[in-house]
């Protein structure tokens, strides 16, 4: 980006994918930080349910996960949620529930299950001793 040149100490983040189909960067508002809880890159069912208390309508959805941590996860698929949203989460094979904030949405412009919606965890940590993990235990800050 041409802020990079101005302050070559610019920190920044890709904030999804616009038009064209080419990732958008934009800068971070602080600079890096260690996450929390470390991510573990684990692809299984979870249930996120919505509801919406203006239409008074409740939205379950079966999705996958792209990444879980103790204190949250990132699912794709094509939840009609905001950021701010309270939902529930829950995974019967890991025998897990918890209520969630919807933290940060990345919406892929032509194929709404490939969105992603970021959730962190309100009332529980997920038991990542549940996960089957090998080799190096797919995990990645």
């Amino acid at each position: 980006p041409e802020t990079y040149r101005e302050n070559p100490s610019t920190g920044y983040r890709i904030a999804g994918v616009d038009g064209n189909g080419l990732w958008q960067v934009v800068e971070t508002r602080s600079g890096y930080q260690d996450r929390e809880f470390v991510r573990f890159w684990q692809s299984f069912d979870i249930s996120v349910t919505f509801r919406d208390e203006v239409n008074k309508v409740t939205q379950r959805s079966a999705v996958k996960t792209r990444d879980v941590s103790r204190g949250g996860v990132a699912v794709w698929g094509p939840l009609d949620v905001k950021i701010g949203d309270r939902v529930k989460v829950s995974s019967k094979e890991h025998s897990f529930f918890s209520m969630g904030i919807v933290r940060n949405r990345t919406e892929h412009p032509k194929d709404e299950s490939r969105s992603l919606v970021h959730i962190q965890f309100e009332s529980a940590e997920f038991p990542i001793e549940s996960l089957s993990l090998d080799g190096d235990g797919g995990h990645h800050s």
